[in-house]
């Protein structure tokens, strides 16, 4: 749900000489610690709450980019504009860059319900790691399946600014932590599945 001012905001951010500009996101059903645990691990690092600044990571279906850095893509454009990271590498391979407007808000619905909210966070981990494994060697999606056990201690540290940033707005309802966690485990487990099949 973009707020009143989205497209006004982002169009004066793309005034710049960005390649893209991600808005800032807040929680549309707020109330739910599901909600927010799916939230901040999908949208956490562009929380409406933190600084603007240029962004290392674009967000493919919710970022606005400028045509002619999409169309210098060519035949990579496609693959480019699923799910994952792949869009992001090609912007830095260029020398693109992307900028996260926070005052350009989008309030973004959430999975709230126990079962579709395991599915999701499997299955999402899962296609996210199939995608990027895609284009590695067999070595690498091992050493990768390996080390996934650490991920959801490194989503947490990665997160905790935004955690501190949503605690101080009394923003988390009791269970976010537990249930930030718990997804991030489950996302892990389809990650690990996703580099191995």
């Amino acid at each position: 749900y973009p707020h009143p001012t989205w497209a006004e905001t982002m169009i004066r951010a793309h005034a710049g000489s960005w390649a893209g500009v991600v808005p800032g996101f807040g929680n549309a059903n707020p109330r739910s610690a599901l909600s927010w645990a799916i939230f901040l691990l999908d949208y956490g690092q562009w929380l409406h709450l933190m600084p603007a600044r240029e962004a290392t990571v674009a967000p493919t279906h919710n970022g606005a980019f400028t045509r002619q850095v999409l169309l210098e893509l060519g035949l990579g454009l496609d693959q480019a504009l699923t799910q994952g990271d792949h869009l992001t590498l090609l912007l830095r391979g260029s020398d693109h860059r992307v900028y996260f407007e926070p005052a350009a808000r989008i309030d973004h619905l959430n999975v709230a319900r126990w079962s579709p909210w395991v599915q999701e966070r499997f299955l999402g981990g899962r296609l996210l790691a199939g995608r990027r494994a895609a284009r590695w060697s067999a070595f690498r999606r091992l050493v990768y399946f390996c080390g996934a056990p650490l991920i959801p201690a490194l989503l947490l540290v990665r997160l905790r600014k935004v955690l501190r940033a949503a605690w101080r707005e009394r923003q988390l309802p009791a269970g976010t932590l537990p249930a930030l966690l718990a997804g991030g485990i489950i996302s892990t487990v389809g990650e690990m599945v996703g580099y191995l099949f």
